[in-house]
């Protein structure tokens, strides 16, 4: 049950500069489409005890019972040091596989993820899913900005639509 849940898992140990020198893919991501999360979300995870409680959510178990040193729930290791974690969550839909990282891209003021789903075909009625990503970043106090690309068309150009800003961190 619990690999259903987590779908797919990439690692990024190299992180390949994509077309700018600043732009990469996350560290890590884990995705799929089976998140209890039933609404669309976007988190900014900075903290231990914030990944703990949306991962609880996420994974459907209830708060009261997790024991951090069993950790039945998976709650993800994370290094928040050095990693922050932004979790993305698709809401009810069809057709999805997941939420993946188009890249990362660190300016001068902001931090700018790019996201999209991982679609597909099928009947009439469609497959649902609750699909979602957790992207596991450099940490930065700049403000971060989340844009999914929305276009529909196999193989078209990506366009880009803000689905959430979050303001720079205190430092």
């Amino acid at each position: 049950m619990r690999n259903a849940l987590l779908g797919l898992i990439t690692i990024g140990l190299g992180i390949a500069a994509a077309q700018d020198a600043r732009e990469t893919k996350p560290y890590v991501t884990l995705a799929g489409a089976a998140s209890k999360v039933a609404a669309k979300e976007y988190d900014r995870i900075t903290t231990r005890d914030e990944l703990v409680k949306v991962w609880l959510r996420h994974v459907g178990s209830d708060p009261a019972g997790h024991d951090d040193f069993y950790n039945e729930a998976g709650v993800p290791d994370v290094d928040f040091g050095r990693c922050m974690v932004v979790a993305v969550f698709g809401g009810q839909c069809v057709n999805s596989a997941g939420i993946y990282a188009v890249s990362v891209a660190e300016e001068a003021d902001r931090v700018l993820l790019r996201f999209g789903h991982r679609s597909f075909q099928s009947g009439p009625e469609g497959d649902r899913a609750t699909p979602f990503g957790f992207f596991f970043v450099p940490r930065s106090s700049k403000a971060l900005v989340l844009e999914e690309n929305v276009q529909n068309l196999i193989g078209g150009d990506p366009k880009w639509k803000e689905r959430a800003r979050f303001d720079a961190l205190a430092k």
